[in-house]
């Protein structure tokens, strides 16, 4: 699947979100119901999904990669800036965490947890799509009994979505 393909699956759970749910933590949990999908309405040609990106850039790897912290932080702040703005979703580059270059193979493997799950980075992109009442399209490594895969989640104020993970070293298709 193409990442346009992805991120277009991911939009749909987001039809039946409510902004003002966002500000009632007691409605928060950390899992999807496949009922969401019966609140998507028809298709409407005049609406318009409004789709901000964050990227780091060269400047920011200028001397090369600044670390896990800084890299998620430089893209937090540009997430908070683009937010004014009442974007409808707010999308992270792949690989946002871990930056460029790559860092060495145990340091992106180190980054895998559960998803959804309590992982500090898992939380992070929750805790800031919830600050920011704005979905977030995130990338983590995801880790099972299995395997590590990379994936890409939704972090949605009110609750969590993911179903798209690659195994880690794997091409998506």
């Amino acid at each position: 699947m193409k990442t346009a393909a992805t991120l277009s699956l991911l939009l749909c759970w987001m039809a039946g979100l409510d902004r003002a749910q966002a500000a009632t933590p007691e409605s928060a949990t950390t899992s999807s119901s496949v009922q969401d999908t019966a609140t998507i309405p028809a298709r409407d040609p005049a609406f318009t999904l409004r789709i901000a990106t964050v990227q780091a850039g060269r400047a920011h790897y200028a001397q090369g990669n600044p670390g896990l912290e800084t890299n998620f932080n430089a893209l937090a702040s540009q997430a908070r800036a683009a937010a004014k703005e009442h974007p409808d979703l707010i999308v992270f580059p792949e690989y946002a965490i871990s930056g460029w270059p790559y860092p060495a193979e145990a340091v992106i493997n180190g980054l895998a947890e559960a998803v959804p799950g309590d992982g500090p980075w898992f939380k992070r992109y929750y805790t800031l799509a919830r600050e920011l009442r704005t979905p977030l399209v995130g990338w983590l490594v995801e880790t099972n009994a299995l395997a590590i895969s990379t994936c890409v989640i939704l972090a949605r104020m009110a609750h969590w979505w993911t179903r798209r993970c690659v195994p880690h070293g794997q091409a998506s298709s």
